[in-house]
């Protein structure tokens, strides 16, 4: 602990202070009454280079703290001083009266005090002398290496630093607070601890703290001038369970919306709720599930960000569907579960009949199984045949009834598509599935098509958007002749309705797409 007038002056935060209190007296040319002492005093105050504007009062009191011989206060500016002096005439009333001499700093707040008894002998002599006063130490400088650290999993952070090498340190002052601050004034005094370090728990989670440490000596003094550091406590919260979770269905698509998560799951708010994740079982016992555990039969179908509420499945067929919505966070807890919603999706059914001899036909519906050789199941056919638009040229198999296999590369029906198929008899394909709607690709010729609808509609309504639509064609097997639909200014003319089951030939000026459901 350095001290004015020991080389040390540079290193204080604040007031060196030197109190000199010389008490003589002033003879005249005869003794004075014996009831007075003249008395004159000099304190010095001086301001460390870095403090500013620290304050300070000086105050002489006679026999205890009611009579007050003299006062001053003022502030002291950065690198500068002020000398004190008082120069009165003591009346006294016996020995053993008191003169006390006390002065006070504000920062660092300090303060002291010399007490000098009046005695007989200073009677007797016609002086007194009070003893030479040092009034204040430095107070310890701030320390380093400051670090806040969170511990994962825990509503608690751990601050460390260096031990201050101060010889008279007494303890360490911890403030926090949860904002930056530069005064201890501004801050929470939550302990006093001689370790170099501190575990400040049962904080709230995911928050913002700021520490710093005061370094106090034997007698008191602490710079309150500090450069705090700031800590954030782990997130251990959960979010909140997906609220509000709804299912509407539209033909093979189910909609899923739901609530936005604002809070943690002890109903804390927060703002770290990355998204979610949509699961979804097509089991009619799901199973119960503990938080956020998924159970096994459940499939992880989509994820969202947090800005994002709602979800179409596509593509469903005819099954009654489960879906749960879990949230999580950006520490990666999951929330617990929401309420289970479902929707069921109906299965239709829609027969196309088949005459001997070629057919174009299409698929109504979405079947649950693509296989072609599953779809033609019953049918007495020979050959299948797809346009493929890509590489301009035929895709075919061939059913070889000996043997019950479709040999080929044409292996998978699809809706929106029209086939060619050669019937050896008259027969019936029944197809049960969903409706689904469809984005067909067009080339800037010909491409096979189906109009995979529940029912019919006109050619005019269903290609009204279809900017190169030149013309449609469709094979009447019965006649064995083909029947057209041809855009001649801007008007649609020629057979008016597009039906499922049907195949067709459209021909386009210009690549092109066409939306249908």
């Amino acid at each position: 602990m350095g001290r004015v007038g020991k080389g040390n002056a540079a290193m204080a935060v604040l007031v060196a202070v030197l109190a000199m209190a010389l008490l003589g007296v002033a003879l005249a040319d005869g003794p004075p009454s014996i009831n007075q002492l003249p008395v004159k005093a000099h304190v010095l105050l001086s301001n460390g280079s870095n403090a500013t504007g620290a304050s300070y009062n000086v105050t002489v009191y006679y026999n205890g703290s009611s009579t007050v011989l003299d006062a001053r206060a003022g502030t002291l500016p950065t690198g500068g001083g002020s000398i004190y002096h008082f120069s009165l005439n003591l009346n006294y009333s016996a020995e053993n009266d008191t003169v006390i001499l006390v002065v006070n700093t504000s920062f660092p707040y300090q303060r002291n005090q010399s007490n000098y008894t009046i005695t007989a002998a200073d009677v007797s002599n016609g002086y007194a002398i009070m003893l030479n006063l040092t009034l204040f130490n430095f107070p310890p400088a701030q320390v380093a290496g400051l670090a806040v650290a969170s511990v994962a999993g825990q509503t608690q952070l751990n601050v460390s630093w260096s031990a201050s090498s101060e010889s008279d340190l007494a303890l360490y002052r911890v403030y926090r607070s949860q904002s930056n601050f530069s005064s201890t004034a501004s801050a929470s005094n939550i302990a006093n601890t001689t370790d170099d370090n501190y575990t400040d728990s049962g904080l709230t989670s995911d928050a913002t703290y700021w520490y710093a440490i005061a370094p106090q000596d034997a007698e008191g003094n602490y710079n309150a001038s500090v450069i705090p550091v700031a800590g954030v406590v782990a997130d251990v919260l959960a979010p909140e369970s997906v609220a509000n979770l709804s299912a509407s269905v539209s033909a093979s698509t189910i909609t899923l919306t739901w609530s936005a998560v604002t809070s943690n799951n002890d109903s804390t708010s927060t703002a770290d709720v990355m998204g979610y994740m949509l699961y979804m079982a097509n089991t009619t016992t799901p199973n119960a599930t503990s938080p956020p555990q998924v159970p096994s039969n459940w499939v992880n179908i989509a994820n969202t960000s947090n800005a994002t509420l709602t979800h179409d499945h596509t593509g469903l067929t005819g099954y009654t569907y489960y879906f749960q919505v879990f949230a999580y966070d950006d520490a990666g807890h999951i929330s617990r579960n929401s309420t289970q919603v479902n929707g069921s999706i109906t299965t239709l059914s829609s027969s196309i009949n088949l005459s001997a001899g070629w057919n174009l036909f299409s698929l109504p519906l979405q079947p649950s199984a693509s296989g072609a050789q599953t779809i033609l199941t019953g049918l007495n056919y020979t050959v299948l045949y797809w346009w493929n638009t890509s590489r301009q040229g035929w895709q075919s198999s061939t059913y070889l009834s000996g043997l019950g296999i479709l040999d080929g590369e044409l292996q998978v029906l699809e809706i929106g598509k029209g086939y060619w198929i050669k019937m050896l008899s008259p027969g019936t394909l029944t197809v049960s599935g969903t409706q689904q709607s469809q984005n067909v690709s067009l080339v800037a010729t010909w491409t096979m098509v189906g109009y995979s609808q529940a029912s019919s509609a006109t050619v005019s309504s269903v290609f009204a958007d279809v900017s190169g639509y030149v013309s449609l064609w469709r094979y009447n097997t019965s006649s064995s002749s083909w029947e057209t639909n041809i855009k001649i200014l801007g008007s649609f003319d020629g057979f008016a309705d597009v039906e499922p089951g049907v195949g067709y030939w459209i021909r386009t000026s210009q690549n092109d797409s066409w939306s249908y459901g």
